[in-house]
């Protein structure tokens, strides 16, 4: 009797000792990974070894046994709520054997399998159901087979999507697809890994867009289409930076077509309304403007342009619907050139010349019937010299500089051709002596002296016999001395003597 109770309390010690289990959070756990092997220790630096309970701080926790701080058997791995959502096998610290996801009602809804650490073999997920909805396979951690899955739109959730994909030792091969209810949304033929063609495809199943790679670069014909059936573009890939390229009109006229090489424009540069006509004609070489460029607009104008090897060069012209040019260029260098407007009746506008994108040499402009009404003459873009008129082609105003100075005489003319007033600037201020005339006659009214804007000197008045009737001096804008005032025969009447502007004698004459 003694004998049979020793016996069964050895027996409850050991499967106490058994399956006790220790309790710990992760924060408690030192993970230390070591290439591929994981070793679990406690906080002391102590391997893990036995059955433990881990959680984390929202309740979710996983069963784990450990052999030396090594993952030795099953890990089962709970929710918050306590509910099994995955398992996984193990041997000597690695994922070997099967493993297993759960849903919430512990239907399977992942499985695979591991050798030591790797996928292997077939991986299959299912749906709620029990279906199975997708398939992966692999070889030593490798993708190696068909791959295919079956999923709901993001857009149709009653729209079923089937894709298929193949590999060999980790490397696409054969056909890949995407459908939607049995069209294709997109297809890829592998011919080699990095060779293969692209399709994809609009909703009704026509072909949208065809791609072509040749050892991972573009290459071939590649097009886009509309869901009609109607080509929208084309290109024909030589490198990835070499190739042509065609776009066309929604009623499949050509649009443009161009060349590239090394990634930019080469040759040719077309382009065509939905009418069939060019309306622009370019040329490159070395990536540089080059030969005769056109370009027609909407409004029927016309523009021609002349470049050598990216430098702007010839005769340029804008033309209207009509052909009449209403401006041209004459290049006399890359920087240089001579230019003309034209009215619309033919007349010229007005001319000059740039040099380094300023005015340089002779401008003229005119009226519409060729009435002259500005001639100026610059240099590097100052204006040196200038003469305008009046419609009916009288003078309205001549400056002249003297020299290369700031010193530069003015003459104003009224309309019907009389001399107005006449001086000298010097920095854009008046100075010395200027000359004020009657509009109407000509007759010299009042000659006045100027030092950098202000009245400063001689002053002089005219009466209409053109005999002096005033004559005093200005000191910065204010009469000063004695001013003489004379009858119309030219005799003396009266003298007035001003102090800086303020009158302090006056003296008259019998």
């Amino acid at each position: 009797m003694n004998k049979a109770f020793n016996l069964l309390l050895i027996f409850f010690i050991y499967q106490n000792v058994v399956f006790s289990q220790e309790t710990m959070l992760w924060r408690d756990v030192d993970i230390q990974k070591f290439g591929k092997e994981t070793i679990y220790k406690n906080l002391k630096g102590e391997k893990l070894t036995g059955l433990f309970k881990i959680a984390d701080r929202n309740g979710a926790y996983s069963k784990i046994t450990f052999s030396d701080g090594l993952i030795s058997k099953t890990k089962f791995n709970y929710d918050s709520d306590g509910i099994l959502y995955s398992k996984i096998n193990y041997k000597n610290g690695l994922k070997n054997g099967e493993f297993t996801v759960y849903y919430t009602d512990e239907s399977i809804k992942r499985k695979g399998f591991y050798i030591t650490g790797k996928k292997n073999e077939k991986w299959s997920t299912y749906n709620k159901e029990g279906d199975e909805i997708a398939v992966e396979n692999y070889k030593n951690g490798i993708k190696d087979g068909l791959f295919w899955e079956h999923s709901k739109s993001r857009i149709d959730q009653d729209k079923i999507i089937v894709t298929q994909k193949e590999y060999k030792d980790g490397l696409p091969k054969g056909t890949w697809f995407s459908k939607d209810n049995g069209n294709f949304i997109w297809k890829k033929k592998y011919i080699t890994p990095k060779t293969y063609t692209l399709k994809n495809y609009h909703k009704n199943g026509a072909i949208k867009n065809r791609k072509e790679y040749k050892n991972g670069n573009y290459f071939g014909s590649w097009f886009q289409k509309g869901e009609e059936g109607n080509l929208k573009w084309e290109k024909e890939y030589y490198s990835n930076n070499d190739y042509t390229e065609k776009r066309y009109h929604e009623n499949n006229t050509i649009k443009y077509q161009k060349n590239y090489k090394n990634g930019r424009i080469d040759g040719d540069y077309i382009r065509y309304n939905k009418e069939g006509e060019k309306t622009i004609v370019e040329f490159y070489k070395d990536n540089k403007k080059h030969g005769k460029w056109f370009r027609k607009y909407s409004d029927g104008n016309i523009v021609l342009e002349e470049y050598n090897t990216g430098k702007p060069s010839g005769n340029w012209y804008k033309k209207d619907k009509n052909g009449s040019v209403f401006f041209e260029k004459s290049y006399v260098n890359s920087e240089k050139y001579n230019y003309k407007k034209y009215y619309i009746n033919e007349n010229i506008k007005e001319s000059g010349t740039y040099n380094k994108g300023k005015l340089d040499g002779n401008y003229l402009k005119y009226n519409l019937n060729k009435v002259l009404l500005v001639k100026q003459f610059y240099e590097n873009g100052e204006l040196i010299n200038s003469a305008l008129y009046f419609e009916n082609g009288n003078k309205k105003e001549i400056i002249k500089q003297i020299g290369k100075t700031n010193n530069a005489t003015v003459e104003i003319y009224s309309k019907d051709g009389f001399l107005i007033k006449k001086g000298r600037y010097l920095k854009r201020y008046k100075n010395g002596l200027w000359q004020f005339f009657e509009p109407k006659k000509g007759r010299l009214v009042e000659e006045i002296t100027y030092a950098n804007n202000a009245k400063h000197g001689l002053y002089k008045k005219y009466n209409a016999a053109n005999i002096i009737s005033i004559k005093g001096n200005y000191s910065n804008n204010n009469k000063d001395g004695v001013w003489k005032h004379y009858h119309l025969d030219g005799s003396i009447n009266k003298e007035i003597e001003y102090k800086l502007g303020k009158k302090i004698a006056t003296k008259t004459f019998d």
